[in-house]
Parts: structure tokens; C-alpha cells; sequence
């Protein structure tokens, strides 16, 4: 197994916990009287040392920053340079460490409050204890004990079923383990709570997987295995709270406010913009492990809360082993021999592989390192990610829309084109299919069209730049650089990776992960939705259970790679084996940025000509496997819901929408309604539209809602927090019917207008007329992948050129029609009202095995399928299907 301590690190830092008496009064024992008590006289022995100030809660994150509640309720930062806490705005009862210099708190009155760095945000209401770790993950107990996950996307919280918690804490995977209102201790695990012995009021995780409870005694106590026990420190009593550092040092709080800690905080942390509003904050990066604390062979005196005096000594290195936290900036390395970047070099310390055809010269992009992986929340978004060997990151959103990354910004910035695929080669340059399968490079000026060739994915390895493609049917071929043609190479998958030597490592339409270096393909006994290789030769995959999975040139096997608090959704590879990692959620995760020369990157963005549009043969190019853990199935089973139900009320459902951050609205008689995935209801939105009779409703990436009016003239509303803006598509007197819009991630919008098509690129304020004729509806996919309902309700595809039928030949027809940002394409059948779904395979759409007539359909992010029936007899049984896992 590979020993990831830094991702265990960076997965869990909570601490959350002061004491309250156990409901049904008597004292607890420490031990249920099925558990395993620790044989007589086992205890933990430790140094104890007096830290500054007085607390009732504590918290420590797995980047070593330490927040406490004061005994006044003030929120409190541990300043590591100075040795004491700095105060904070807010008062608290529960606080937590969490993502970044972003703690969370409860209120005394049960408000759990977020830090933005200026100010304290309200979340909710009715909570008991908040419990966050240092890659994002929030959980809550309310006030009724009911456990819930913040959802940041649609700023909900979910429902964690099954038990009650007074008290919560995560662990390295983000996972949540609480202490009930009885104070049994019980841990989250594949969607069912696992009890463990033991009685609590509190309890605390380290980032290196170890655990604490405080007892009904007051007594800390720490879980040791075989058998599973709670084991009890010397050396304190009467614990009202605790935390761990990253490495498992124990920091309490008494009964009467003193703080004693067995190993000490001592680097400096970025200041908030409440401290410091003129420093900008850079990308934060979880710190290596801290060293080891070992306890000492000495027993140190009992400290209780009655027989010593309130001190507040500095403590100092001789008494307490330093938890050491590096700057939280991520690490850096140098893909050449050489490099002005300050970050860390990576260590590399495995064999160095020479260039093919070389004299012998070590090439530093193909050493494989043997540091610990360590994931970054780089803090943007993708759909897709790919890397280069120079170190190059460029990704694509939910439209498609390229974006490159910037160290010196740390952030992502736009680049010019669309793509439905990306591959990056050795000198940093994006190649790419398109939503029609025509293949583009980019020459370092200008977009260039591969001429007559077309896929469905592209991958590039080696120094010498292999480019490998695959089609639908799962072909796999290679280009001839030099005459521009393909050729068939042994294999077979719709998505592959190219090995630096030229190997394909494929996943077949079976989501079978092989290597495909002769025919048949070795399978790799792995059941993959993404697959990358690194110029080191070191294989990553997602598999179907959403692990992250990794094989260097040494390994005999795959072994996992923990990415706590986050579920993979796809990886990319850089130099010497360091992976990115794209999330269910979208968050792109790095274990390293890449120092390269970035002077002309902006310049190139800007004067680069050419687009990906093109010309000629098209092909299909099959919906992303990666996309998310939504799987399709000809069965699919349905979760129903009622437009009628409050808040909605609903006498009359028109239609359903996908946003791009994963949200789903319906419109009707009453207005927008939007789904709490939390209450399972539809909800009005904070801020209604000023018109509530609409033909449509779009989100972009940003959340900002679009509208388009149900009655000429054609106006688009744009709703931005609070602020609306209207936009008129053609002029204030025309008087053709508006019919559906579509709207990109980064916010361009599509309206079908009459018969004609217009555009309005993002940030612009004026429509463009881009079709005259035959248009109904018009729909967005990946890479601008552009579908219309004809005026004879025919299917057609953008080409670049046309609209062409699809199926080819005799189209589909279809009463609505449904894109998804994976590439999935639903329709309902014109005359039947069924849903039917698109095969890229086969150029066909495939019946999808339900019987009952719908409407109206749409796709969300990860492809899956809602449908509503407008005719209103099927209200009271549910007439809103959401297709489920």
C-alpha cells in the first residue's frame, strides 16, 4: 500500500468540543461494557505544557492552524511566531478549523457561522457542533441532532441518515465520526454508522489517522487497536475539550479554561484579509507532516483543574516537540535542469530514464518521485484536465471553454478555443477534438486544423510527442508527424493515454482499464472512468468505486492514493509522477505546480489567431466517462417530485433546467422554483425575476440565472444577485415568438428566436444574428457542441459548417431535446413522449425502458436526465423525475 501521510494530513483537522453533561445524567465509565477496557495500568504517557490564554473549545486542521473559543466566547487564532492567540470578531460556543484561514463557528444561539476573511457569514440555524477539515468538507449536529453535510454548490445542506450527534469530527477520507446524545461513539463508513466501544462528550481526529476522546470522567483518552480500546492519558484531568495536531500531539482544554499542549505549533501562517486587507492570498497548500512527537519516558506531574495556578508562561521548546508547519503555499518543481522558480524541488530519487535516441542524458520529466503525494485545492474549476511535459496545465470547462493554468496567479486564465477533449505536448502547446471529432493543434501563433482526421479522444506521450487518438467504436490509431496521416495500432477503448514510449493504456466502453501494447490488450484487473500516464511511465486512474488509483514503472500493482475529503472524478499526469486530479464536484486538486517560463503565456492568449471550428469530416465523439459517477442504464429508475407541493404550488409546470453548477430549476404559473437537494423540495429563489411568465431559464458557471421571455419581444433577463439586467435580442418592436436559450458555463447565451438563431458572447451586451432559418430549439454540450430542434422537430448536430440530421440520414424527431456538459443527449420522441437517449457508437438513439409519456427534458452537469409531464395528470403521484444512480 502506498503510505500517504500528507493526504491523511490534509484530510481532517477537526476538533470541535466543548462539554456538555451526557443526557440521562450519571457519570460515564469510559468504556461500554462491550468493549475492550485497556489491561490494568495501560496507560499513554506524555509531557504536558501550559500554552497561553484561557479556552472552552479547541481546533486544529491538518495544515497546522489552531482556532479556540475563549472562555469570554471570543473566537481565537493561534499566532505560531509569537506564541499566543490573537483575537478574532465573533463570539462562539464551537468553532473549527477548516479550508484555508476560513474557520467556521456555532453561535450560543445555534447560528454556525463561516469567516470569508472580512466577516463572519451566516449558514444556518438550530446547530449544536460544526466539524471542518483543510480541503473543505463541513458536517453539522443541529440542536436536534440530525447530522448534515454542507453542499457549497448549492449552498444546502444534505441529510447525513441514521443516527444522532451531540458532538462531530472528521477523518483522513472527510468522513464524519460523532458522539451521540447518549455518548456512544460511532463512525460514517459506506453509507451506514459503525459503532465503536467507548463513552464520550467529545472527541477529536488527527490528520495521521489517529483519535481522542474525552470521557464522562474528564479523562482524554486515545484509541488504540487489537483489540479496540481507549486508552488514558497521564497527566491530566478534567478535560472539557481537545484537539490534534497534524501529527496526533493532543492539545486540551481544562474545566477551568488552561490550555496544555504535548507538542507545540511554531510557523508562522498568512494572515486574513482581517488582519492584513493589502496582502493578497495565494493558493494554499496542506503542510507536510509534522515531525513525530514521541512521548516522554518521563511522567509528568498530574494537572488538574483545582490544584494548579492559572499561568501564562510561554512554553517552551525544551518541554513540548514542535508540530512543524511549512508556508502554506504548495510546492514547485523544475522540469529542466535549470529554473528561476523558488519553490521546492521535487525528490526524484528513483532510476532517471534517458531520451529515446539520446547519448545518455537524464531527462528530469521522467524520473519518478518517491515523496509522499500531497493535494492542493488549486481553488479552480474544470470538467477536464491535461498536462504537459514541460509542466504545461491546461483544462476545459463545463461548455468546453479552454483555460490554462498560471502559477504566478495561481489561477486558471482563459485561452482561446473550444474543445471536447484536450492533450498538451512536450513544449507546452494544447491539441484537442472537438465536439464533431476534428482534431486541432496549437502551433504556438494559431490554431491548426489536423486535416482529415477525426476522433473521439487524443492523448500524447514521450519526448518526441506520440500522438494517439480514439474513436467511438474504440479504434485506437497514431499520427504520422511527419505525413499527417493515422495509422491502426493494436488495442482497443474509447478513452486512451499515451505512455512515454507510445504504449496505449486504454478504458474500454466497458470501463475495462488495459494496456494496450499488443493485440489483445492486457487487462489491468481495474474497472476505470479515467486513466492518465506521466512522462515517468507511473499509470493513474479513477475507478468505478471513485478511488484514485496509481502503478509506478516499479510497481507490480495498482495501489490507492488517498484525495481526502474529495471524490475523484479524473486525473492528469505531469513531470515525474505528480498527478492533478479534477472532483465530482469540479475542484481541481494538484500534488504540484510545475516551474516553467510563463512571460509569454498571457501575450500568446491574447494574439493567438485560428479558431476550432473547421471543416469536412466529422465523427462522434462519445459522452465523458469521467464526468461524474452517474451511470447510464437502459432500466433507469426514477425519484419523483411534485410541482404542487409548497413552496412551488404549482396549477401549471412548463418546463425543467440544468445549471451549470449542478443546480436544477422548474418554471410555471407561479415562477422559478429551485431544488433543494436537502429538503427534496423546490424552493423560490431569494430573488424572483421581474417577469414570471418565461420560455426559459439558464445558470452559468458563476450562478448568475438567465431568463427569456415567454411573449415578444424577445428579452433576456439576467438575474445577478439581487441585480436584474434585460437584454433585447433582436429590438424592443419585433414581434417573432422566442422559443428556448441556451447558456454556456462561462456565460454566453444562445436564443432561438422565430426561426433564427442569435448569440451573445460572454461580458457583451448585444445579440448576433449566427442561423436565419429553421430553427426551434436550440441546445449546448460540451466544446460548444451546438443541437437544435428544426422547425419540423427533427434532431440535428452543429458541424462547423451545418446542421446535419442524426441520426444521419432520416433525424430523430423529438417534442424536446436534452445536452448534458458530459456529452449525454436525451430526447423525448415526438409521437410517442418516451425518452431515448443518444449512442455516439452507433449513431443511434437508444430507447430507454420507461412507459411513461414526459415533456420535457434536460441534462445536468454530470449527465444525468430530469423529465416532467406538463399535462398535469400525473401531479399527485409526481410529475418531476430525476433519474437516480
Amino acid at each position: 500500500m502506498v503510505k500517504n501521510v500528507f493526504l491523511r494530513r490534509m484530510a481532517c483537522a477537526v476538533l470541535l468540543l466543548t462539554l456538555l453533561p451526557i443526557a440521562g445524567g450519571g457519570p460515564a465509565t469510559g468504556q461500554s461494557p462491550g468493549s475492550s477496557a485497556p489491561p490494568a495500568g495501560e496507560t499513554v504517557k506524555a509531557t504536558w505544557t501550559q500554552i497561553p490564554g484561557r479556552a472552552k473549545d479547541l481546533s486544529i486542521n491538518a495544515a497546522a492552524m489552531a482556532y479556540a473559543v475563549g472562555d469570554d466566547g471570543v473566537a481565537l487564532r493561534w499566532r505560531a511566531v509569537s506564541q499566543k492567540w490573537s483575537r478574532m470578531s465573533g463570539a462562539f460556543v464551537r468553532i473549527t478549523a477548516a479550508e484555508g484561514n476560513r474557520p467556521w463557528g456555532v453561535t450560543e444561539d445555534g447560528n454556525v457561522m463561516r469567516f470569508n476573511g472580512l466577516w463572519w457569514e451566516p449558514k444556518g440555524d438550530k446547530v449544536a457542533d460544526v466539524a471542518g477539515d483543510a480541503v473543505g468538507n463541513i458536517y453539522i449536529a443541529r440542536i436536534s441532532g440530525m447530522v448534515e453535510k454542507w453542499e457549497p454548490l448549492s449552498q444546502s445542506w444534505k441529510p447525513v441518515p441514521g443516527q444522532l450527534a451531540r458532538r462531530i469530527a472528521l477523518d483522513i477520507r472527510g468522513k464524519p465520526w460523532i458522539v451521540t446524545p447518549k455518548g456512544q461513539i460511532m463512525r460514517w463508513e459506506d453509507g451506514a454508522w459503525i459503532g465503536l466501544p467507548g463513552i464520550a462528550r467529545d472527541i477529536a481526529l488527527g490528520a495521521d489517522g489517529s483519535a481522542v476522546i474525552v470521557d464522562g470522567n474528564g479523562q482524554l483518552r486515545k484509541l488504540r487497536m487489537s483489540p479496540v480500546r481507549w486508552v488514558p492519558y497521564e497527566g491530566v484531568t478534567d478535560v472539557a475539550a481537545a484537539g490534534l495536531t497534524p501529527n496526533g500531539g493532543p492539545w486540551v482544554a481544562l474545566g477551568d479554561g488552561r490550555i496544555f499542549a504535548t507538542v507545540l505549533i511554531r510557523d508562522q501562517v498568512p494572515l486574513t484579509e482581517e488582519e492584513n486587507k493589502d496582502k493578497a492570498e495565494t493558493p494554499h497548500a496542506p503542510v507536510p507532516q509534522a515531525p513525530l512527537a514521541q512521548a516522554q519516558p518521563v511522567i509528568a506531574p498530574k494537572i488538574t483543574a483545582s490544584n494548579v495556578q492559572a499561568t501564562t508562561n510561554t512554553a517552551t521548546e525544551s518541554t513540548a516537540p514542535d508540530a512543524k508547519a511549512d508556508a502554506p503555499t504548495a510546492q514547485s518543481i523544475g522540469t529542466s535542469g535549470s529554473g528561476s522558480g523558488t519553490g521546492n524541488k521535487s525528490n526524484s530519487n528513483s532510476n532517471s530514464v534517458s531520451p529515446g535516441g539520446g547519448g545518455g542524458t537524464s531527462d528530469p520529466a521522467a524520473s519518478t518521485t518517491n515523496e509522499k503525494l500531497e493535494f492542493v485545492d488549486t481553488r479552480g474549476t474544470a470538467q477536464q484536465i491535461a498536462i504537459g511535459r514541460d509542466g504545461s496545465v491546461f483544462a476545459l470547462d463545463t461548455s468546453g471553454g479552454i483555460t490554462r493554468w498560471s502559477n504566478t496567479r495561481g489561477a486558471f486564465e482563459s485561452f482561446p478555443g473550444q474543445l471536447a477533449r484536450i492533450a498538451v505536448d512536450s513544449q507546452g502547446n494544447p491539441w484537442g477534438v472537438t465536439s464533431v471529432g476534428r482534431v486541432f493543434r496549437h502551433d504556438g501563433t494559431a490554431w491548426v486544423q489536423v486535416q482529415g482526421v477525426t476522433a473521439s479522444d487524443i492523448s500524447i506521450g514521450g519526448k518526441d510527442d506520440i500522438v494517439l487518438f480514439a474513436n467511438a467504436d474504440g479504434i485506437l490509431s497514431r499520427l504520422d508527424m511527419a505525413t499527417g496521416k493515422t495509422s491502426n495500432v493494436p488495442g482497443l477503448g474509447v478513452q486512451v493515454a499515451a505512455g512515454p514510449d507510445g504504449t496505449p493504456w486504454t478504458i474500454s466502453k466497458d470501463h475495462i482499464a488495459q494496456r494496450c501494447g499488443k493485440s489483445p490488450c492486457t487487462p489491468l484487473f481495474q474497472l476505470a472512468r479515467s486513466i492518465a500516464v506521466g512522462p515517468d511511465g507511473t499509470v493513474f486512474l479513477v475507478n468505478t468505486n471513485d478511488l484514485l488509483m496509481r502503478k509506478r514503472p516499479s510497481d507490480k500493482k495498482f495501489s490507492q492514493v488517498l484525495v481526502p475529503g474529495h471524490t475523484p472524478a479524473a486525473v492528469a499526469v505531469g513531470p515525474n509522477g505528480f498527478p492533478w486530479v479534477v472532483t465530482s464536484a469540479r475542484k481541481v486538486l494538484a500534488t504540484r505546480y510545475f516551474e516553467r517560463n510563463e512571460a509569454g503565456d498571457r501575450v500568446l492568449a491574447q494574439k493567438s489567431s485560428g479558431n476550432t471550428t473547421g471543416s469536412g469530416t466529422t465523427a462522434a465523439v462519445v459522452s465523458s466517462q469521467s464526468a461524474s459517477a452517474f451511470t447510464f442504464t437502459k432500466n433507469l429508475k426514477f425519484d419523483k417530485y411534485k410541482s404542487s407541493d409548497a413552496e412551488a404550488s404549482m396549477g401549471m409546470l412548463s418546463d425543467v433546467h440544468a445549471g451549470h453548477t449542478g443546480a436544477v430549476y422548474i418554471s410555471g404559473d407561479t415562477g422559478v422554483f429551485k431544488f433543494n437537494t436537502k429538503t427534496k423540495k423546490f424552493e423560490a429563489l431569494d430573488k424572483a425575476f421581474s417577469n414570471s411568465s418565461l420560455a426559459d431559464v439558464g445558470e452559468d458557471e458563476s450562478g448568475t440565472l438567465w431568463a427569456l421571455s415567454e411573449i415578444a419581444p424577445a428579452r433576456v433577463y439576467r438575474l445577478k444577485g439581487t441585480q436584474e439586467k434585460t437584454y433585447y435580442v433582436i429590438n424592443s418592436t419585433d414581434t417573432n415568438t422566442p422559443r428556448n436559450m441556451a447558456v454556456a458555463a462561462d456565460g454566453t447565451v444562445y436564443v432561438a428566436v422565430g426561426a433564427q438563431l442569435y448569440k451573445m458572447e460572454a461580458g457583451k451586451s448585444v445579440f448576433k444574428q449566427i442561423e436565419s432559418s429553421d430553427i426551434f430549439f436550440v441546445h449546448l454540450g460540451a466544446g460548444g457542441d451546438l443541437w437544435i430542434l428544426n422547425q419540423s422537430s427533427e434532431v440535428q448536430q452543429y458541424t462547423g459548417s451545418k446542421f446535419e440530421n442524426r441520426p444521419k440520414g432520416t433525424a430523430q424527431k423529438a417534442q424536446d431535446l436534452g445536452v448534458g456538459a458530459d456529452g449525454s443527449v436525451y430526447v423525448l420522441d415526438h409521437s410517442t413522449s418516451l425518452l431515448k437517449k443518444w449512442n455516439a457508437s452507433n449513431g443511434r438513439f437508444d430507447d430507454v425502458n420507461i412507459t411513461q409519456a414526459m415533456h420535457a427534458v434536460t441534462v445536468t452537469i454530470e449527465g444525468r436526465p430530469w423529465i416532467v409531464n406538463t399535462s398535469g395528470d400525473i401531479t399527485s403521484s409526481g410529475d418531476i423525475w430525476r433519474a437516480k444512480d
